[in-house]
């Protein structure tokens, strides 16, 4: 935007004119500003707003009651398209072309030949002042001129000194003669030892002949010569440049070289590791084992494939290059540029693709692409893996899966598997069915979360940690509450392990057997109602024997002392001898009544013992127990054994002495009865410590042995 001229401004220069209007010139020139004014069809505020002029201050000056200033003359002259000496010239018509013919100022004409020069001073004052103008006027120009061409050096010195690259200058024979600061400071050498020296000597030993090369190309013609050369530093560094050289010719026949050096270290360096990272790439791609693609994504094209591909597919590396990935993915069209696409914006960078061989054979494929830019251009570098023998092992695996769970659900037994937390991982429609429960509700749940209680799980839970610290297999009876009541199942529960053999959880089948459970116990009850009998017919041989003898001695001794009564109480005189002999007889068929009730009374005692399911336990010797078994035992069984006491130092324990001893009785009675008649036996009953604290009873006989039937019935009463 054009600043305003004041009418009077701060500091006015000396060309300022500003005399009062009184001066009849003034009127002169200010008609004259007016005339180029209404000429130039402008107004006076059109004139303010294009030359920023006060309009009060140019209509003074257009009345003649005041000078312009040389800023404002030079102000109007630009906006009226005038020269300013046009301005000042009040003998040229505004119409007047700038420059063209010019009548002569009335006041400084020539007078008539002859005539006497009749001077004005005011005329002369005029002159004088515009002559004044115009020399001021030069002056200005001279110095704007002088101004613009010191900025043009020092502007050319700065861009010389300070540009990028460094610029030296050769004779022709190749000697330095001048240098910018640019090139002294990258050689690392001042310009003052630079000057003079063979730039030859510059250039490294190896690069020697290619710059004399380049020198004598650029001597003999006019064209520039560029070459990449190794320049020597100073302080001996060298460093890549790329060099110019082009001989400047003068008049005088003298020529010289402008040499340009550019520091190409960087562009070297990146090209370095660009071809490094290239012949690595290569590398990697070409000499990989894995089946490698660079793709375009926008038409499919192969760009390049590795020999990897080459031998996978059938094809060479030739032909896979002109072919598209279409050629080899089986899916349509439409269908492979919406997968490359998500792979190009890494959307998706995993996919898997049925590919087809040169043979027309079908493989499963894995594909892993990666965007990547080459020139500005997006590929996409894929890996193939092929996978077919692991999806036909998957697939294998999936029907065994669907096969065995088909079996489990096929067997009425719950088949289940827990993890080491006790969450169960896999069950059959069976144990839904149990739990009557869905599978979604089941899987990933504890048994406590899935019986809606802690307590019935408690017994579950110990099975389970028992297996997980044992480590072998072991089967159990456990109660389980479900919609129809508690049932009976028969656990057989393992150790889940993984490939390496490590616990993982556990697996298991369970029966139900609440039916044979109770069945058993009934056929345990009839058994136990058999087994009694026996014991009765035991019972009642074994007093039998005992009880005769009471009967046959009560007998007798109630003979003898009726017969001593009638002795006693008869008229005669009384044999005191046959009266002793007979109370004797009394006294001893008493005795031997009185043994057998004993006898009787112990049998019936132990009977009662055995009864209880938990008798009185003391601590007992067990030297002793096997001493009174061996008064209780049958007079027949000294008749058909010999019995031999082995004692080893059994140790004293808490037991019951009378079910040890009746145990000892049986086992010595049974030996003997299974002794063959007509030869004598042996028993050894051998006492001795047992393992943790406890002791051992062994009773060994030399009879035939136990029939198997009875085997299974060796415990029962």
């Amino acid at each position: 935007m054009a600043q305003t001229v004041s009418e009077h401004p701060t500091g006015a220069p000396p060309e300022s004119i500003n005399e009062d209007a009184s001066d009849p010139d003034a009127i002169a020139l200010g008609r004259r500003l007016r005339e180029v004014r209404v000429a130039s069809g402008l107004t006076g505020p059109e004139v303010k707003a294009r030359a920023g002029i006060d309009p009060g201050g140019l209509s003074r000056v257009e009345r003649g009651t005041r000078f312009p200033t040389m800023e404002m003359l030079s102000a109007l002259a630009r906006v009226y398209g005038v020269r300013v000496h046009d301005l000042l010239d009040p003998a040229r018509r505004p119409e007047d072309p700038p420059g063209g013919e010019q009548t002569p100022h009335p006041r400084v004409a020539e007078d008539p030949p002859g005539a006497t020069p009749s001077p004005s001073g005011p005329a002369l004052l005029h002159e004088l002042q515009v002559h004044q103008y115009q020399l001021e006027m030069q002056n200005e120009e001279l110095r704007r001129l002088r101004r613009a061409a010191d900025g043009a050096v020092n502007r050319y010195v700065d861009l010389f000194e300070f540009a990028p690259d460094g610029y030296v200058t050769l004779d022709s024979a190749g000697s330095v003669t001048a240098s910018n600061l640019t090139a002294a400071m990258l050689l690392g050498i001042s310009r003052g030892r630079l000057r003079g020296n063979r730039f030859a000597f510059l250039v490294a030993t190896e690069h020697a002949s290619a710059w004399q090369g380049l020198f004598s190309r650029a001597r003999q013609g006019e064209e520039k010569q560029v070459g990449d050369l190794q320049i020597r530093r100073g302080d001996g560094t060298v460093f890549d440049a790329q060099v110019t050289c082009q001989f400047i010719h003068g008049s005088d026949q003298e020529s010289e070289a402008r040499i340009a050096l550019t520091d190409i270290s960087g562009r070297k360096r990146i090209e370095r590791e660009l071809r490094d990272s290239e012949a690595l790439f290569r590398g990697l791609f070409e000499n990989h084992t894995a089946v490698k693609l660079i793709i375009d994504p926008e038409t499919g094209r192969i760009v390049d494939a590795n020999p990897a591909a080459a031998s996978f597919y059938g094809w060479p590396v030739d032909r896979l290059r002109q072919m598209r990935i279409q050629d080899l993915n089986t899916l349509t069209p439409e269908k492979i540029a919406e997968e490359m696409e998500r792979a190009r914006s890494q959307k998706r960078t995993h996919f898997e693709f049925h590919h087809r061989m040169a043979d027309g054979s079908v493989r499963d494929v894995e594909v892993r692409s990666n965007k990547l830019d080459f020139k500005g251009k997006d590929l996409l570098h894929s890996i193939i893996h092929d996978i077919t023998e692991r999806k036909q092992a998957e697939e294998a695996v999936r029907n065994g899966r669907a096969l065995l769970l088909a079996i489990a659900n096929s067997s009425p037994d719950s088949i289940f598997a827990k993890d080491l937390e006790g969450r169960w991982t896999f069950v059959n429609a069976a144990v839904l069915q149990v739990v009557g429960k869905p599978s979604e509700e089941v899987l990933g749940k504890t048994d406590a979360e899935i019986l809606g209680s802690p307590q019935p799980a408690r017994a579950l839970v110990l099975n389970d940690l028992e297996i997980l610290e044992s480590g072998v297999p072991r089967t159990f009876d456990e109660k389980v509450p479900g919609p129809t009541g508690v049932r009976t199942y028969l656990s057989s529960k393992a150790p889940l392990r993984d490939a390496e053999g490590r616990v993982i959880g556990i697996v298991g089948v369970a029966k139900n057997v609440t039916e044979i459970r109770k069945m058993e116990d009934q056929l345990a009850v009839a058994s136990r109602l058999a087994a009694m009998g026996t014991l009765v017919a035991g019972v009642a041989h074994e007093i039998n024997n005992p009880l005769s003898g009471v009967l046959a001695g009560g007998g007798i001794a109630l003979e003898l002392t009726q017969d001593a009564r009638r002795l006693a109480t008869g008229g005669t005189t009384v044999d005191r001898e046959e009266l002793a002999r007979l109370l004797d007889g009394a006294v001893e068929s008493f005795e031997d009544a009185r043994q057998g009730g004993q006898r009787i009374a112990q049998i019936v005692k132990d009977l009662s013992l055995f009864a209880r399911p938990d008798p009185m336990r003391a601590r007992v010797r067990i030297i002793e127990i096997v001493d009174q078994a061996m008064r209780w035992l049958p007079r027949s069984v000294g008749a058909a054994v010999t019995l031999q006491v082995e004692d080893g130092g059994a140790p004293d324990v808490m037991a019951s002495f009378g079910q040890i001893g009746q145990v000892l009785v049986n086992l010595i009675s049974n030996g003997a009865k299974a002794t063959p008649r007509g030869r004598r036996g042996d028993v050894v009953i051998r006492i001795g410590p047992g393992a943790s604290g406890m002791a051992r009873i062994e009773v060994i006989d030399s009879g035939v042995g136990m029939a198997p039937d009875v085997i299974e019935r060796v415990f029962d009463p």
